[in-house]
């Protein structure tokens, strides 16, 4: 490209070089016919021709080397643009009109580099809401028919262990029939109350209240050292939802916390609010943190990373879904072996 644009300014160059030349020999002419000699005429004309061709080569050269850089420069611009790079403007960009040109097209290069990046990131939420709704679709009906058969596996085993003439292991065995059948119930009723978003009652919620309740629950066992910082905002707003739900998203984050801690450790509670018009529960440990690799799936149905063990999977994926459904949102920050802090963000009650 710069050779190309290189020959047209110094084409152009020339051509208003030979009508310079042009101009000269119609003036020389002139002076031809008010009686100049013809040979200092021509010696006139051809010094007139040569300095003007000379001229115009030299400035054309020099105005193809000053404008074929930033010309490219904005060339390749428009070509990252188009191809998602961009590229920084070079310290020298020729004459300020181009320069302006060129500051204008990287500020529309990162613009649009922005505007992707923020639209990755919202196809990526949409996306996961998709999935979820696609989850609560396929779930519904299939945990209602479920619990329903569950339900009368546990009537007839329970008709049956009333029977006095029973054998000893054939009611062990219905013993054994209706707990298993009372677990997979009370897993279906953590998956409902996952997929079920609405039609719950609410009611004015005093969040520092339940997140006394829910601090009971830190206390340090034999051979633990488990420490608890409170630290409640006076007068913090009330909130509209369900109490009964609320506290089981404040026991999940705490025993969850505890967890992390293992032996020894400590467990931080904040109440606050925020500028968007939220009541803020933060809950902080100083236990192992959660992988990096791994954060993006922490509100996964069924993912988990304490093995093989029954109903593991789900509890932080209720909380999420529950804190949803009262209209906040549920984030955390986490590093590796540094503790993990997770911020309940709720709005607050409309007066």
């Amino acid at each position: 490209m710069k050779r190309s644009i290189s020959h047209i300014i110094f084409v152009g160059s020339i051509t208003l070089g030979g009508l310079g030349a042009l101009t000269g020999l119609s003036v020389g002419f002139w002076c031809l016919l008010q009686d100049t000699s013809a040979g200092s005429y021509a010696m006139k004309a051809g010094i007139v021709l040569v300095s003007i061709l000379v001229v115009s080569g030299i400035s054309g050269l020099l105005l193809a080397r000053s404008l074929s850089k930033p010309l490219k420069f904005v060339h390749d611009i428009i070509t990252g643009i188009f191809s998602g790079k961009t590229s920084k403007t070079p310290e020298n960009t020729g004459p300020q009109e181009i320069s302006q040109i060129i500051d204008s097209l990287v500020k529309l290069s990162d613009k649009l580099e922005h505007d992707k990046k923020e639209s990755e990131v919202l196809c990526r939420e949409h996306a996961r809401e998709m999935r979820t709704e696609s989850l609560i679709r396929l779930s519904r009906g299939f945990a209602r028919e479920v619990q329903n058969s569950l339900a009368g596996l546990i009537g007839f085993a329970e008709m049956a262990l009333k029977q006095a003439d029973l054998d000893g292991q054939v009611k062990n065995y219905l013993t054994l029939i209706d707990q298993e059948a009372r677990s997979g119930r009370q897993s279906l009723e953590r998956i409902l109350t996952y997929i079920q978003t609405d039609d719950f009652p609410t009611e004015p919620v005093e969040l520092n209240r339940l997140l006394v309740e829910a601090s009971q629950t830190v206390s340090s066992s034999k051979g633990e050292n488990i420490r608890l910082k409170m630290n409640l905002a006076d007068d913090l707003p009330r909130i509209m939802g369900d109490p009964g739900r609320l506290s089981q998203v404040l026991n999940v984050l705490i025993q969850n916390a505890k967890e992390a801690i293992g032996h020894e450790g400590e467990v931080e509670l904040n109440s606050t609010t925020d500028q968007s018009g939220n009541v803020v529960i933060m809950i902080k440990d100083t236990g192992c943190g959660i992988p990096e690799e791994l954060q993006e799936k922490v509100f996964t149905p069924f993912f988990t990373t304490k093995g093989n063990i029954r109903g593991a999977g789900l509890s932080l994926a209720v909380a999420d879904s529950i804190v949803r459904s009262h209209g906040g949102k549920l984030e955390f920050f986490s590093k590796e072996n540094e503790g993990t802090t997770f911020f309940m963000k709720i709005p607050m009650e409309k007066s």
